[in-house]
């Protein structure tokens, strides 16, 4: 068992549109099991703005993977602006495709873990294998927690979340179509 209470936990996924928003269950069970700990999200620029306002991480991280961090210099520019701000104690990779595994890697934390390429796999502290037969991927995600010694798996299912500005933006488009709230 891993004790995520008051720790900085760094969760790197470098993922699509669809993938983030199905690791949404996984981020609220972290947060219930995480009591008092930071948690910083890392993602690709191209979605940032789909969990920017999720209630359960701290701080966003974004990645731009198709441009300025398409290398392994830009990979090691965002696991240094990680560093700056203190050496995290756990990352957790959610995906083991070979840039987010260098990066889980190179960020060096005393704890990492999760799924990873098979070239990454003999630095990390435990690995989990990727479930697809018979687990739905989000609860493949949340599996990596189980893994942990996490037991309250409960969650709201997957969630985004807007701000109030979207929110205004959005009901005046609607507005100036003519549409109201009971159309």
């Amino acid at each position: 068992m891993i004790d995520l209470t008051n720790k900085r936990i760094i969760v790197t996924y470098l993922m699509h549109l669809g993938d983030v928003i199905l690791i949404t269950p996984f981020l609220h069970v972290l947060r219930k099991n995480a009591q008092g700990s930071k948690i910083t999200l890392v993602v690709d620029k191209k979605v940032a703005d789909t969990v920017r306002y999720n209630p359960n991480i701290d701080e966003l991280i974004v990645v731009d993977k198709k441009g300025r961090h398409n290398s392994i210099s830009g990979l090691n520019e965002i696991a240094r602006e990680i560093n700056k701000k203190g050496k995290p104690d756990i990352v957790i990779n959610l995906h083991p495709n070979e840039r987010t595994s260098y990066l889980a890697w190179k960020i060096h934390a005393p704890i990492t873990t999760g799924m990873s390429h098979f070239l990454f796999r003999p630095f990390m502290t435990k690995y989990t294998r990727l479930d697809r037969k018979t687990r739905h991927a989000a609860d493949m995600y949340i599996n990596v927690l189980e893994q942990l010694g996490v037991t309250d798996i409960s969650n709201s299912g997957l969630h985004i979340e807007t701000c109030e500005a979207w929110r205004r933006e959005a009901q005046e488009f609607y507005a100036s179509h003519g549409l109201t709230d009971s159309d």
